[in-house]
């Protein structure tokens, strides 16, 4: 009892010459909304499951679910090369039941309070491209065929919108890919859903309206969108970014026909990719070859930029995984752009809105989709769960502090494919990813809880600052970032450190109030070493956030 009262003591007497906590004007910016994307759980499970996932989500204080539009999917004989004669512009000439999955999900989120972002994204039907067989046609993707499925879908999900009763109708035989698509949800041994025999009733109300659409996923990854690169006289030269041009000019001005005031994404781009000849493109040379100037910002010339106009845009979308490196790592690559680098993919985006390339929405960066994968099942993943827990607060507040940054994105509520992912250690199995919050079977993992009520601490030396005594004592200077996800009123936070004997107890002045998002940075001075934790109040009692060592780093240069 007396060496433990003494360790209050000291921390106590130390922490009172310490400077005190003080809620900033911070540098980081507390409006981000916080966006998770999981198709499996969302778009390919039964009534039920989509329901509870949904629930589930909300209660994590997710603000934005992130669904795909499949264009494959939902496009009428997808995998004949004779293109069908129908208005692809009409939602209702679409086979019957193909936009039932993300009716239920629209409409799902809506009821839970949650927003929408439709990604009209891969793969294309064979009928509008450039493949000569189906499954994953991606090569050539006709943009005035796209256009008029983003119309579509822009139509249907405009607000207005009343489907029709299908119910009586058949369900479409499924194309290559909505196959592939539901066999992967099948991952605990159950069969796809039968679209005819759980579509919902047809709605007495319109379609629950969607603000936020984006135009294509990762078009500078071969997987999306080939090709990549294509040889001219002997060189190598970048083709997907002009590809995408295309769609973006096809499919940005038929969506806000449609809908005005939605927000209209482009970019959705992967955070790293390779060189000349390869089956990817780096997204800071995706950018610059989209916006059609060089290494220094010149005007390209060349064939596909001779009637180059302003790209058009509402913001950028981007996804900065970081897989094998932790969030302060900075990549090799000048022209990658993974979590520790959005400054340079802000820097780019905002010189080539000066230069009048891109419009000046495009400043703005959504983050919509990232994610760490944990190694407690796949051994062969480089990081542990508490690693997955802390790298994930590390960036969300590295995030939060880079200027124009908008949103931070989860990938997966649960993982998928963990079984084969063991089966075939060090190589991807497709569609298998262990960047889940929960694992397979719905176990939470470490992420899970720290995603509810995010802690990161970050410290450098107390250099000239405080008292002797402080300095001596061990003081850092620590930026203290809190997300009180579920939180969703101004709440009274305070700051606990642990003392010897594992004891919390208060940081004197340790505490301020949240935003109506639960969110707070203070800056604070701390021992050097300490293990802290947020605590708040609510109507069923005390709180209490998963504990988080202050980390003696700074953030990451590019």
């Amino acid at each position: 009892m007396y060496p433990l009262l003494a360790g209050l003591r000291a921390v106590l007497a130390a922490s009172l010459l310490l400077l005190l906590c003080t809620a900033a004007p911070a540098a980081a910016d507390t409006s981000m909304e916080t966006i998770v994307q999981d198709d499996t759980q969302l778009l390919h499970r039964s009534d039920s499951e989509v329901a509870d996932a949904m629930a589930q989500l909300a209660q994590m204080g997710v603000d934005r679910v992130r669904l795909t539009a499949g264009w494959s999917v939902i496009a009428p004989e997808a995998d004949s090369a004779t293109a069908p004669d129908f208005d692809a512009t009409d939602p209702a000439a679409y086979p019957a039941h193909a936009w039932d999955n993300l009716d239920r999900a629209v409409r799902d989120a809506a009821a839970q309070g949650m927003k929408v972002d439709i990604d009209i994204a891969f793969w294309a039907p064979l009928w509008a491209t450039g493949d000569t067989a189906p499954g994953r046609a991606r090569v050539d993707v006709d943009a005035g065929r796209f256009g008029a499925f983003a119309s579509a879908v822009a139509r249907r999900y405009s607000g207005s919108y009343r489907p029709s009763d299908q119910s009586a109708l058949p369900v479409a035989p499924p194309s290559h890919d909505s196959s592939l698509l539901d066999g992967l949800a099948g991952i605990l041994g159950r069969a796809p859903r039968p679209a005819a025999a759980t579509a919902p009733p047809p709605a007495p109300a319109p379609l629950p309206g969607v603000d936020m659409f984006t135009i294509w996923n990762e078009p500078n990854l071969g997987g999306f969108l080939k090709p990549q690169w294509t040889r001219v006289a002997g060189r190598w030269q970048p083709e997907s970014p002009h590809i995408y041009r295309r769609l973006v000019s096809a499919a940005y001005p038929a969506i806000k026909a449609v809908v005005p005031d939605a927000t209209v994404l482009i970019g959705a781009t992967s955070s790293t990719g390779a060189g000349p000849g390869s089956s990817s493109v780096a997204p800071l040379r995706f950018i610059r070859e989209l916006a059609c100037v060089d290494a220094r910002l010149r005007p390209l010339r060349r064939a596909e930029c001779a009637d180059f106009q302003m790209i058009p845009g509402d913001g950028f979308a981007h996804h900065p995984y970081s897989l094998t490196k932790s969030p302060g790592s900075v990549s090799a690559n000048p022209d990658w752009a993974t979590i520790s680098e959005l400054p340079r993919l802000t820097r780019l985006l905002a010189r080539l809105v000066d230069r009048h390339r891109l419009s000046p929405a495009l400043r703005d960066v959504w983050l919509t989709e990232f994610g760490y994968e944990s190694n407690d099942r796949v051994t062969s993943k480089p990081f542990s769960p508490a690693e997955q827990a802390r790298f994930l607060a590390w960036s969300e507040y590295i995030a939060a502090s880079t200027p124009h940054v908008r949103s931070f994105a989860q990938f997966l509520l649960r993982d998928t494919l963990t079984d084969d992912a063991i089966a075939t250690p060090g190589r991807r199995a497709f569609g298998s990813w262990q960047s889940g919050l929960l694992e397979q079977d719905g176990t939470p993992k470490l992420a899970a809880e720290s995603f509810r009520s995010t802690l990161w601490a970050q410290s450098s030396p107390a250099r000239g600052s405080g008292s002797r005594s402080a300095r001596a004592a061990g003081a850092a200077s620590a930026t203290v970032w809190i997300h009180l996800r579920s939180v969703r009123t101004a709440t009274v936070v305070q700051l606990e450190q642990q003392v010897a004997g594992g004891e919390w107890v208060a940081l004197p002045g340790a505490s301020g109030t949240t935003d109506d998002h639960g969110r707070l940075i203070l800056h604070v001075a701390t021992p050097r070493a300490a293990m802290l934790r947020v605590t708040w109040q609510t109507s069923s009692g005390a709180q209490a956030g998963p504990p988080s060592q202050v980390q003696m780093l700074r953030p990451a240069r590019s």
